[in-house]
């Protein structure tokens, strides 16, 4: 367990809750050098946009695989993609872009994939 911007860190739990797990993932993210901005919604004037991602992650330096911004989508253990978030997957990645579904449950892949 560890403790990173006032977040705790844990790697075993899957009960966490969709917010929390957000919480956990962004101060993991801005120690280790990303800037990034969550989302409980993102709106446009008055309008909601639907799906869009719940945190889009920037880096001046890119990871190993050469990547500089990511889009995520969080989910509980078990939650279910809805057709709008598959749809801001698909245009996200139509246009070249990375989106990542993250789970409590892949904490250590997230750890890496941050780093």
């Amino acid at each position: 367990m560890a403790i990173v911007n006032g977040v705790e860190i844990s790697d075993k739990d899957a009960t966490i809750s969709e917010k929390k797990f957000g919480q956990k993932v962004a101060a993991y993210a801005r120690s280790h050098g990303w800037h990034l901005q969550r989302n409980s919604w993102m709106g446009v004037g008055n309008q909601y946009v639907k799906g869009f991602p719940d945190i889009v992650m920037v880096r001046d330096q890119p990871t190993t695989d050469g990547k500089k911004i990511i889009f995520v989508e969080l989910k509980k253990a078990k939650g279910k993609l809805a057709s709008a978030q598959a749809e801001w997957r698909d245009w996200i990645e139509a246009a070249g872009g990375e989106w990542e579904l993250w789970r409590p449950q892949d904490w250590e892949a997230v750890k890496l994939r941050i780093k």
